[in-house]
């Protein structure tokens, strides 16, 4: 690195592709898309569960209509949307973050000779939390470093930092502080 050369953080991938391997074209595209409405999670289950009733041959005609509903919905998503190939918790998953940056990387250079930077300081940093839980990649890291098991249990996240108290109603209230 010479004097003349800075050092910046920018997008290294970008709705799931490596931003260095992007046409001109792409990255316009890109920078123009605007992330639509998503089917909820429970209608894509409710699909999954009519798609594998149908199967055995047993919908009424209401099922039949919603089924139809369904698959049109999300054959209309996944036309419209940009997949995200990080999400792995659903079928046909999209991305669903505005503007679409899934992890930056630092770059250097000077004018236009700009590259990646190399070694550890040149490693992906994951904005999106699809691409931080990638393949459960970071949770064996840890559970191996810490516990010695590359595949502990997880758990979901605890509100360590919250108040509680049973209501008169006997209800369990909680107020984050």
């Amino acid at each position: 690195m010479s004097d003349d050369d800075i050092e910046r953080f920018h997008i290294a991938e970008w709705y799931g592709l490596p931003f260095a391997d992007l046409t001109d074209k792409q990255r316009a595209e890109f920078a123009r898309y605007k992330v639509g409405k998503v089917m909820p999670k429970a209608e894509i289950e409710r699909l999954e569960a009519l798609e594998a009733k149908s199967a055995s041959g047993s919908l009424t005609k209401t099922e039949e209509k919603r089924l139809d509903h369904l698959a049109a919905k999300l054959e209309s998503q996944n036309s419209r949307l940009k997949p995200c190939p990080f999400r792995t918790d659903i079928r046909d998953p999209v991305c669903t973050k505005a503007g679409g940056v899934c992890s930056l990387r630092l770059y250097s250079g000077a004018d236009d000779k700009i590259g990646e930077v190399a070694g550890k300081r040149g490693r992906i940093r994951a904005l999106c939390p699809y691409r931080f839980h990638q393949d459960d990649i970071v949770f064996q890291d840890i559970g191996q470093a810490l516990l010695g098991d590359a595949n502990p249990v997880q758990i979901a996240a605890i509100l360590i930092l919250a108040h509680f108290w049973v209501s008169d109603e006997f209800e369990l209230i909680f107020r984050r502080v």
